[in-house]
């Protein structure tokens, strides 16, 4: 076995994004290239990162210091042929959440964050197309002016931690089943193929498995469990929850979350994304289809007692807007803050699992990406443990979230920090190849080829590779894609966090003070649980 350097001996090597081409139309994709970008503020090229080309994230509510920064964009915008359109749904939310004055009004200020679109500024006169828009320049301009990563940003593309089946994860199917009508060069780049490698080659990184079916004959293991005067909550902002009979009492597990009369997640206001496009002639299983409830499965057998929180802020194809993420966490903090406050134990939030990520642009600075470190931070003041995966492609560069777990330097009592979590090999001791590693990581746990619950409504195209009648009875092999029976195996970090979110779970569930409703006992049970779990971190 050959020794690797450590940290800070190379130079760290950062995945290109590679996203499908229905993803990137829906969204506007851009993705930043080294080469041809504009530079940094420090003069430095940015990294690799994917964010939706017609957006900018500006923090803030509407009549507060918001509108200097969408003034100031107005007017840069109008020097490069663009113009600032905010879309008034956005506000209309903001107002439902804020709820007046008190506390839901101070978070909102806090970490409210809208999503400004930027359309070509064309004159009835002009006869040709405008070019596509891209906010990055436009953004470097504003950073040249003083507005800060605390004030506007990116609105970057957040994807479920991506898979490692060893297949492009958009297709369904091996990448020699039909060239793909971009392989020549990725139109959704604006940038040659300088990546060096298929543009899927990121997600085919060795050491672990896809998702397969499995057959489980346990139990429920909520089945029996002791029933608490208060539940501990796990939230996990995912893919939702489909069909499993673990998860058919809403009591102990929902994915319809509202906030003062908000509903969160994909059928909710908050949610103005356009559609994703379907293909009639493909009956393929979404590549993250199922995604959220096998973390919930994860959570469940970790913590039979706990109370799971789906909400549902991505589709199959395992893609969310920092924008819809970001207000998603707000819109739960006010929840948050709200029981606790106002004494109302049922909308209390014990720990938040995230299994989704992205790589920024800047990863040198400790302060990359203020704008969601900012919100999760805000938790932990809040006393909520939150956990994130580390992400699968064998890097040391940070991924966003869990890389925030990094620039800790020293805790803070009033803070419950966040921990991010690496995947553990079935034997439980090697790290799995995929995994990414660096002095960011926390911890880690089982995440290769775990076993947990699918939806039983997941059955896609993909036939058995043998069948036959004998006797009366069907004999078949494996049908490669059908999850009816309710359980597969798979593999990812996406399902190593949910493990130690789920033993952080079971700590609070032993905890004496867990019916307390008071902000300091809640972070001081909140750091307890994190102690318990990573004895060597103490505020």
């Amino acid at each position: 076995m050959t020794e690797q350097p450590a940290d800070g001996d190379r130079p760290e090597w950062t995945p290109v994004p590679a996203l499908p081409p229905d993803v990137v139309e829906r969204f506007a994709v851009r993705v930043l290239d080294p080469v041809s970008a504009v530079s940094l503020p420090s003069g430095a090229a940015p990294r690799p990162t994917a964010y939706r080309g017609d957006r900018l994230l500006v923090r803030g509510l509407p009549g507060t210091e918001r509108q200097e920064v969408l003034d100031q964009m107005s007017r840069v915008a109008d020097g490069l042929g663009l113009r600032v359109r905010v879309d008034p749904r956005d506000d209309e939310v903001a107002t439902a959440l804020a709820d007046g004055q008190g506390v839901a009004a101070e978070i909102m200020r806090d970490y409210w964050v809208t999503s400004v679109e930027l359309v070509p500024a064309q004159g009835e006169d002009d006869a040709l197309d405008p070019a596509p828009v891209d906010v990055w320049p436009l953004l470097q301009r504003l950073r040249a002016t003083g507005r800060g990563d605390d004030e506007v940003g990116l609105d970057h593309l957040v994807v479920a931690c991506p898979d490692i089946s060893g297949a492009p994860y958009w297709s369904g199917a091996p990448y020699w089943s039909g060239a793909p009508y971009w392989s020549g060069a990725p139109y959704w780049s604006g940038a040659p193929y300088w990546s060096g490698a298929p543009v899927v080659s990121e997600y085919a990184s060795p050491g672990g498995g896809g998702r397969t079916p499995a057959a489980l004959t346990l139990r429920d293991p909520a089945h029996g469990a002791t029933r608490l005067e208060r539940p501990p909550v796990v939230c996990c902002l995912d893919t939702g929850l489909g069909p499993h009979p673990w998860f058919a009492d809403p009591a102990s597990a929902t994915d319809r979350v509202e906030v003062n009369g908000v509903l969160l997640g994909l059928d909710g206001p908050m949610d103005t994304l356009p559609l994703p496009t379907t293909n009639p002639l493909d009956a393929a299983v979404a590549p993250y289809s199922g995604h959220g409830t096998f973390i919930a499965g994860m959570i469940r057998q970790q913590c039979p007692q706990a109370r799971i929180l789906g909400v549902p802020v991505m589709d199959g194809d395992g893609v969310v807007p920092e924008s819809l993420l970001v207000r998603t966490l707000v819109a739960l903090l006010v929840r948050h803050a709200q029981a606790l406050t106002d004494d109302r134990p049922e909308d209390l939030i014990d720990v938040l699992s995230l299994s989704l990520g992205y790589y920024h642009e800047e990863p040198a600075d400790a302060a990359a990406d203020p704008i969601l470190r900012h919100v999760l931070t805000g938790y932990g003041r809040w006393g909520v443990c939150v956990v994130a995966a580390a992400g699968n492609d064998s890097t040391v560069t940070p991924f966003h979230p869990a890389g925030f777990a990094g620039q800790v330097a020293g805790f803070d009592r009033a803070v419950v920090p966040l921990v991010s979590v690496g995947a553990l090999n079935p034997n439980g001791t090697s790290v799995a190849y995929f995994s990414n590693a660096g002095s960011w990581v926390s911890c880690h746990r089982l995440g290769a080829n775990v076993v947990s619950a699918l939806p039983t409504d997941l059955n896609g195209h993909h036939q058995p590779s043998a069948r036959m009648q004998f006797m009366g009875q069907e004999r078949a092999t494996i049908d490669p894609d059908d999850y009816s029976g309710g359980f597969g195996t798979w593999s990812g970090t996406s399902f190593a966090a949910p493990v130690l979110a789920g033993e952080l779970a079971q700590h609070l569930a032993e905890d004496a003070t867990l019916p307390v409703v008071d902000r300091a006992t809640t972070r001081d049970r909140g750091w307890n649980a994190v102690r318990a779990e990573l004895p060597d971190w103490k505020p």
